[in-house]
């Protein structure tokens, strides 16, 4: 049915006079004649119009568009904005529906699809990797699998199923161009795998993996800039059906930036190789040397314990001299037999001892420690370390050599020390 609109006068709303057509006030008091229309029959005053939700809408995403207009989102924002704009101004008549945050929106929702196109489309078209979609910018440094059933780490948290397991790829980002790259799409694919039919995205929610991540060393894959002519190391983890793995497979590992293909990883089952500690990755690729570096961000909870049990073993031999030196043989005892043992990156990922509040754990399956090899990668790291261990062990010998204010000078040094540690692996 078609709607039917008059304009329609009656009587005077503050004091009831008649009102003659066409009157814009009142002859007897002056008040404003109030217009009303009638739709279908209904009577619909012309100034009482309502805003509309969409228009509301309009306008605010026109706004979030225009602060993000240097983002292609910002063009998604003002897409949206610009649709409900027009919705709202065809259903204004009709729907005595208030205009203005429509307009508005609509209008700044236009200017800002101009500087989207403005700001972006440039540096899209400038951007190396849209000029080279066929380039491979990554490299395999290697594919493991976690061996579930003679891991030492413990992924209960994790609730894996017994057909889950976690595939690792390490491998090399080389922007060999001039020109650094920048993400500004974040709906991005990112990284994908490709385990036959199956497709995997990055997996990261274990506390053990991210430890992983974090003390590795690697970069992850939440890189929002790759800067020209530069090296990157990354670590991407998944969550795979263990079904997958199998002498058939044709594994494919894709790499988006920036909306855009930068490489591509084939391989089969014959390239991917099994750890049982994600220390082993580490020492896989870069060598022992460098996981005894990169494990200093774990020794420093065992250093933390020596120098709590050290603590310990002085006070009972501040109350009792006989019982205190039977202390310290079995402290010394325990700070011999472990100093040069070898750490894990991560913890093992059990719930904590509470009476042993030092999370990290040591295995004689990983290299042990030497603070030369710390040195070829952290300097001043491995000098600090030599110092510790240099005080530590002149401190298990104070009964003989030392004084108290000796005793104490190296107690606090090592505790300093610690402090600077733990700041630097931050």
């Amino acid at each position: 049915m078609e709607n039917n609109y008059e304009t329609r006068t009656d009587c005077c709303t503050r004091c009831g006079a008649p009102l003659e057509t066409g009157e814009k006030f009142c002859t007897k008091c002056g008040e404003p004649i109030e217009k009303t229309m009638i739709i279908n029959n209904q009577i619909i005053s012309q100034n009482n119009k309502k805003n509309s939700g969409l228009g509301i809408a309009a306008f605010v995403l026109s706004v979030i568009g225009f602060m993000t207009s240097c983002f292609v989102i910002g063009i998604i924002f003002d897409i949206i904005a610009f649709v409900f704009a027009i919705i709202v101004l065809k259903k204004a008549k009709s729907n005595n529906l208030k205009k203005g945050f429509a307009v508005t929106g609509i209008t700044i929702s236009g200017v800002s699809l101009l500087l989207c196109v403005i700001l972006v489309l440039p540096s899209l078209l400038d951007n190396p990797i849209f000029k080279k979609t066929e380039a491979n910018y990554i490299q395999s440094k290697g594919i493991y699998l976690l061996d579930k059933e003679n891991t030492e780490l413990d992924f209960t948290k994790d609730k894996l199923e017994q057909n889950e397991n976690y595939l690792v790829v390490v491998f090399d980002i080389d922007n060999s161009t001039n020109k650094n790259w920048e993400d500004k799409f974040f709906w991005s694919e990112g990284i994908k795998l490709k385990l036959g039919e199956n497709v995997y995205t990055e997996y990261h929610d274990s506390e053990l993996i991210r430890e992983f991540q974090k003390n590795s060393g690697y970069k992850n894959s939440n890189l929002d800039t790759i800067l020209a002519d530069s090296h990157n190391r990354l670590t991407a983890v998944f969550r795979i059906n263990s079904v997958d793995i199998n002498d058939d497979l044709e594994g494919t590992l894709k790499v988006d930036f920036d909306y855009q293909c930068i490489g591509k990883i084939h391989f089969t089952d014959t390239d991917i190789k099994s750890f049982k500690f994600f220390d082993d990755i580490l020492i896989d690729v870069d060598g022992e040397d460098y996981q005894v570096a990169r494990s200093v961000s774990k020794r420093i909870e065992y250093l933390k314990a020596m120098q709590k049990l050290f603590e310990t073993t002085a006070y009972i031999c501040a109350d009792d001299v006989d019982v205190g030196a039977e202390k310290l043989v079995e402290s010394k005892q325990v700070w011999e037999g472990t100093k040069m043992g070898g750490i894990s990156i991560t913890s093992k990922g059990k719930e904590p001892d509470p009476s042993f509040n030092y999370d990290y754990f040591g295995s004689p399956d990983l290299p042990k420690y030497d603070a030369e090899k710390v040195k070829k990668f952290y300097p001043e790291i491995g000098e600090k370390l030599s110092t510790f261990y240099s005080n530590f062990d002149k401190l298990y010998d104070f009964p003989l050599k030392l004084e108290v204010q000796e005793i104490s000078d190296l107690y606090k040094e090592n505790n300093e020390i610690i402090s600077e540690l733990e700041e630097f692996f931050r």
